[in-house]
């Protein structure tokens, strides 16, 4: 049986070796690889869509926030139009500043964000944006 990688797609190999995870940047055994070069650690691949965000904002390197969402989104617990999206922005900004120079991220700061974010509802959004409008 064959598996495709969650990143590019490509079919992934058997291997025993140690990898870096594309998702929190640690240094992990892998049993399955990307002939790519992709690799996601067994506890991002249990992570809960909230961890998810916090692991991959907290192991990146990249100054992009838009290049950082585009990530989380393809962590395989984040799902298309779920109440989990509403957490990806302040997280993505907070590391790319850090990672750029601009700001220090403080401990507990992700998870700060992360939490003040957690609790916006399905249709918040979306009613925000339809009053943007009107002002």
């Amino acid at each position: 049986m064959s598996y495709p990688c969650v990143i590019c797609g490509a079919e992934l190999y058997e291997t025993d070796t140690v990898a870096v995870c594309s998702f929190c940047g640690r240094e992990t055994p892998a049993e399955h690889l990307c002939p790519n070069g992709h690799h996601i650690c067994e506890e991002c691949q249990l992570a809960h869509p909230l961890q998810a965000v916090e692991r991959v904002c907290g192991g990146t390197w990249e100054t992009d926030p838009g290049l950082i969402v585009n990530l989380i989104m393809k962590h395989p617990v984040m799902v298309m139009h779920s109440p989990y999206h509403h957490v990806l922005v302040a997280p993505a900004v907070l590391a790319a500043l850090s990672n750029s120079d601009q700001r220090s991220l403080k401990s507990g700061r992700l998870a700060s964000a992360i939490e003040r974010t957690a609790e916006t509802s399905l249709t918040e959004c979306a009613a925000r944006a339809a009053n943007v409008g009107r002002r």
